[in-house]
């Protein structure tokens, strides 16, 4: 038969001490995933911001190119200047 033995207060204080800084640090470490969940959440939806800006900006710029190749057949080519909203050839 086995022996039933005592822990010391030291002992005792020891395992607690060190059963709450473990707890304390899965703890830490599960926020942290959290954090890094949220993290990637708000970077997915900048990226998808930052695709649906480049589209739009590739659009512009296609209208853009569009409309001056408009004013190069009417005008011929040359620049604009919209100080004096005159077009210079």
């Amino acid at each position: 038969m086995s022996e039933i033995k005592k822990l010391s207060e030291e002992e005792i204080k020891t395992l607690t001490d060190l059963r709450t800084r473990f707890n304390n640090t899965v703890y830490s470490i599960g926020q942290v995933k959290l954090e890094q969940i949220a993290i990637q959440q708000e970077l997915d939806r900048l990226n998808l911001y930052e695709t649906d800006l480049i589209s739009e900006y590739n659009k512009f710029r296609t209208e853009e190119s569009a409309f001056a190749d408009q004013l190069t057949k009417k005008y011929g080519p040359g620049e604009i200047n919209l100080e004096t909203n005159e077009y210079l050839s």
